[in-house]
């Protein structure tokens, strides 16, 4: 149906400024919202029900908990937990009849309840519930990717509950659910109800290839998982795609050119797609859109008809971007996407992933295959040379200055992951704790302090994330100070 939906993050926006600001230009372009994203626990929030009714919440560690790091952080064995969270949504929606669909996700992190009553319902040992992803072929478990069969039939079954009682109510309401990491899988034990759209996190995949590309090693395993939601709940299924890169990947470029052609092409149910498909979402920021916008752009071209010219778009989106550098920028682009293409034909640089070579996923151990040292420092050579070319409108000529900046900041980290490659290298090779490996640990530190210290010294709001780029870096440096 086109690009028709914006997913809100519950948790991060006030709906007031939603409903003053967002609503009623999406009404003028029939956008629906989904008022959703990792947001269970905003449906009891704790400063309302924990001091009469701490028994809604979640036990961790014998304590019932307020822990938003828990994923079902509710004690979803409780039938008043299913009741009061249905209400609750049912008078959103009745205050809120923009809400096209509202979402009952996870919240961002690991765990459920620990009680006696939720461990009853459990059908499995722990044992028979816990499943490695591995990916296929390899002894190589998926980071972040499991198979929690209890887990996932108490997340449907606590859906299912809040769904018939929301119906109840509201009989058009739609609920939104998504299932990653360790409920990634459809529940072994437990239809959906009709009125729940399962949303899919291809959460660590690889980009260098489309999803149902049979010859990727890594996609295998998640278009499997994808084909056994279609079975499970046919023409409801979408995708919740990183085109972003997560955390992880650190803001570095992640131009995916290639993979998005021909998996919209496949979502699109044509002659060679894949059938019962309803469509994907992205998650995106305005903070790091000189390092995605391409993606972004491209995903709503696609979304709106996958039959797009790529090409063409590319053309115009560089010039609408850059206006008279969209030449040189184009070289900067097409070096990194002409490299990835190199990479998934096992024509590049092997990856980091070792036993898959061909595939990239957004690590920041990656970067290097994708980054020509040779290549990037002559472009980023012209893109110096073009700020001052005549006939840039101001906006041009700003982003150009980003993507300037963003260059050095992709210098640096090349640098930094190099040294970093170099130094996991020789700890594989059984490098001992002595002099060799305590410089290479510290060639290392270095190169991740230039990064950080290169993002203080910009104005990087529209270009890196750079507050979770911190964090992530702060992070990286601990592994390597110790």
């Amino acid at each position: 149906h086109r690009l028709n939906t914006l997913l809100v993050q519950a948790s991060a926006f006030d709906v007031r400024d939603v409903e003053a600001h967002l609503v009623p230009e999406a009404t003028k372009r029939g956008i629906h919202i989904e008022w959703s994203h990792h947001n269970m626990g905003t449906w009891l929030p704790w400063d309302r029900y924990g001091v009469k009714h701490p028994e809604y919440y979640a036990v961790r560690d014998a304590v019932r908990t307020n822990d938003r790091a828990q994923q079902l952080c509710l004690c979803t064995s409780n039938p008043a937990v299913a009741n009061e969270v249905a209400r609750n949504i049912a008078q959103f929606c009745r205050d809120h009849p923009w809400a096209h669909t509202v979402g009952l996700w996870p919240n961002d992190g690991y765990g459920s309840c620990e009680c006696d009553e939720c461990a009853k319902l459990d059908r499995y040992s722990d044992e028979e519930s816990r499943e490695v992803a591995y990916y296929p072929g390899t002894d190589e478990a998926i980071p972040l990717t499991a198979v929690d069969r209890n887990k996932t039939n108490r997340y449907v079954r606590f859906l299912n509950d809040v769904a018939e009682r929301l119906v109840a109510e509201q009989p058009d309401a739609r609920l939104s659910a998504l299932f990653y990491v360790d409920v990634v899988r459809p529940a072994p034990d437990e239809p959906l109800h009709p009125a729940i759209d399962p949303m899919i996190a291809l959460y660590w995949r690889c980009s260098a290839h489309a999803l149902f590309d049979e010859s990727c090693p890594t996609n295998r395993w998640f278009a499997s998982v994808v084909r056994e939601w279609l079975d499970y709940a046919p023409g409801r299924v979408s995708f919740y795609e990183y085109y972003m890169g997560m955390d992880e990947y650190a803001s570095l470029p992640f131009p995916i050119v290639d993979a998005l052609r021909t998996d919209w092409q496949a979502y699109a149910g044509g002659e060679d797609g894949v059938r019962g498909i309803v469509g994907a979402s992205i998650q995106s920021a305005a903070s790091h859109h000189t390092a995605y916008g391409l993606n972004y752009a491209l995903f709503a071209a696609l979304a709106w008809d996958p039959n797009t010219d790529v090409d063409t778009f590319l053309d115009r989106w560089l010039e609408a971007s850059y206006g008279p550098a969209a030449r040189v920028a184009g070289e900067w682009w097409s070096a990194l996407m002409n490299q990835m293409s190199d990479i998934a034909a096992g024509e590049g640089p092997d990856t980091h992933d070792a036993s898959r070579p061909s595939c990239y996923t957004p690590v920041r151990l990656n970067f290097p295959a994708l980054w020509d040292e040779t290549g990037m420092a002559r472009i980023g050579g012209m893109l110096d040379g073009a700020i001052d070319l005549p006939g840039m409108s101001h906006g041009q000529s700003a982003r150009l200055d980003d993507l300037r900046t963003y260059h050095v900041y992709c210098v640096a980290s090349n640098e930094a992951y190099r040294r970093e490659l170099e130094a996991r290298q020789y700890e594989a090779n059984g490098g001992v704790l002595n002099d060799r490996k305590v410089a290479l640990a510290r060639a290392v530190v270095e190169g991740l302090d230039h990064i950080a210290e290169f993002t203080e010294q910009i104005d990087a709001q529209t270009i890196i994330f750079t507050k979770r780029i911190r964090h992530r870096l702060a992070t990286f440096r601990r592994m390597w100070t110790k």
